[in-house]
């Protein structure tokens, strides 16, 4: 039976991958699921943005209709449950007590019928116990207590963390909603840049239908991993900063609602025409609770309607929706950049587990941008016009309108001699002086304070997508 659901899966996401040449062009219709699928309305957004090229490109936000009987299916069906906890070397002092916190909420919100297995992770990855029933306080509390003797050491290795949980929840019935709980920074070496290791992993997590939330915790939060793992498994990230009394708490109570409420997986998609999106191969999980992300590029006025086909713990939905197409807005103008760096995997990166993160992708990619334009600068006035397109190059991936990095791109390109400015070559030697030039590795770190946002309306406000912690989302590694 596992192996034909396996079998059955994998065959319909190389059908989405097919039909991706093609089911973008014209106006098409999904084939809907089964004649008993669940009929469920989309509501979404559709915020665009045009370049000075004339090029369009949108970001749409879809959610699934709060439907009474949605809910009841999508809620009501028994979970299995996997909480790994990060007991690398950065876990200590307050960040510990946080994690526990964070679990006992987790632990709170698990009912009758659900199942739970503990595991800690540094190196290795180890069970702190099998799978028990969540009813079972005295063998929990054991898990608990051999969390608590196990020493922070070493460094995260959450490949082989996601792998070990994987494992253990890959035998789930298909009317259960599976997920892994991870508790931890997520300040893993050996996916850092490894996009290959990434998508085996996700892959595999969508494949089985494990939708992977997170509860960030730690000094070094790699923020943008964890939501990049959540949105293609249609999980959650939350963020735990401020280390008040309560909070961690909270926030873990709000991480088992989501968990124990599947996502519904895409099987089919398809839009109106005038729409493609980056994402056609790793299409992202949609969830009742959060809005899910699609980018991509526009031609014409691409309105209409979009259908999808999906399922959840065992049973089919036919969802549809109207998508009307807004006017560009300059809010928007990070849409290029995403949209050229998502079509180089999929989408396999992007950070998107909701509108809420999608804000936030978008404001560390000026960031980015505009310190890799700044080091630019710094570069043609050494003379060095080689390095200066280099830098200006990448700043322009990541943002194409940033006027600063298309400046440096031109003057490094000009046949002519970059001078320096009136300061003291030495003033390097010299720090008192004030006119001194920087040296070209003095960029402004990441967390300095993102550019004024355009006036006017911010257009995702009207997302309304819930907070992801009580905190404000912090940069992004």
């Amino acid at each position: 039976m596992r192996l034909q659901r396996v079998f059955r899966i994998a065959t319909r996401s190389l059908a989405v991958a097919t039909l991706g040449g093609w089911m973008f062009a014209a106006t098409a219709a999904a084939e809907g699921p089964r004649g008993d699928a669940l009929s469920i309305e989309l509501t979404s957004r559709v915020a665009t943005f045009q370049s000075e090229s004339g090029e369009a490109y949108f970001a749409a936000a879809i959610q699934p209709s709060a439907d009474r009987e949605l809910l009841r299916r999508l809620g009501d069906s028994p979970a299995t449950i996997v909480i790994v906890i990060d007991t690398s070397a950065t876990q200590v002092g307050a960040y510990r007590k946080d994690q526990l916190s964070a679990i006992e909420g987790v632990v709170s919100g698990l009912r009758r019928g659900d199942r739970v297995q503990f595991f800690a992770s540094d190196v290795k990855t180890v069970p702190l116990s099998g799978m028990i029933d969540a009813q079972d306080q005295s063998a929990i509390s054991e898990a608990l207590s051999q969390f608590r003797r196990r020493l922070p050491l070493g460094n995260t290795n959450l490949a082989t963390a996601i792998d070990v949980a994987r494992a253990a929840l890959v035998g789930h019935d298909e009317g259960e909603s599976a997920s892994l709980i991870y508790v931890g920074d997520g300040a893993s070496l050996e996916l850092a840049g490894n996009e290959s290791r990434l998508g085996v992993l996700t892959d595999a997590l969508r494949a089985d239908q494990i939708a992977f939330h997170a509860i960030a915790v730690g000094p070094a939060q790699n923020v943008e991993l964890l939501a990049a793992i959540a949105n293609q498994t249609g999980g959650e990230l939350q963020l735990v900063q401020d280390q008040q009394p309560g909070v961690a708490v909270a926030i873990g109570k709000r991480a088992i609602a989501s968990a124990l409420q599947s996502p519904i997986w895409i099987s089919e998609l398809a839009f109106p025409a005038g729409l493609s999106t980056a994402q056609a191969t790793r299409l992202p999980p949609l969830r009742v609770d959060r809005d899910s992300i699609l980018i991509g590029r526009l031609s014409g006025n691409g309105g209409g309607e979009l259908r999808i086909a999906g399922e959840a713990t065992g049973f089919a939905l036919a969802l549809s929706g109207k998508l009307d197409i807004e006017p560009s807005h300059p809010d928007f103008a990070f849409l290029p950049g995403m949209v050229n760096i998502a079509e180089k995997n999929g989408g396999l990166t992007l950070p998107t587990a909701g509108s809420t993160w999608l804000r936030e992708a978008a404001r560390v990619l000026a960031i980015r941008a505009e310190e890799l334009a700044k080091a630019g600068e710094v570069a043609l006035q050494q003379g060095n016009r080689r390095g200066a397109q280099a830098v200006a190059q990448m700043a322009l991936e990541y943002d194409p309108e940033n006027p600063a990095a298309q400046v440096v791109d031109r003057l490094s390109r000009e046949n002519r001699l970059v001078l320096q400015n009136d300061a003291d070559p030495f003033g390097a030697l010299f720090p008192e002086d004030d006119g001194a030039v920087a040296p070209a590795g003095d960029v402004p770190a990441a967390d300095a304070p993102a550019a004024d946002a355009p006036a006017g309306d911010d257009p995702f406000g009207a997302f309304d997508a819930p907070e992801p912690s009580a905190a404000a989302p912090q940069p992004v590694p």
